[in-house]
């Protein structure tokens, strides 16, 4: 992975179809979660933390 130089971004836009957007927006009201994006990396890490090491398939 390339390393982040000073001054630039460490964040990147990671585009889903809407209507899965509003689904996760439903799915969250009542949890805690602030927004789809606090969501979605919270799924996003756990699903790549438990798949250090396993064979991810690719499309």
């Amino acid at each position: 992975m390339p390393e982040i130089q000073p001054g630039e971004r460490r964040r990147v836009t990671l585009k889903i179809p809407r209507e899965l957007y509003d689904k996760l927006s439903e799915l969250i009201e009542g949890t805690g979660f602030r927004s789809v994006t606090e969501f979605a990396t919270y799924v996003l890490r756990d699903v790549a933390a438990s798949r250090i090491g396993q064979y991810v398939p690719t499309i």
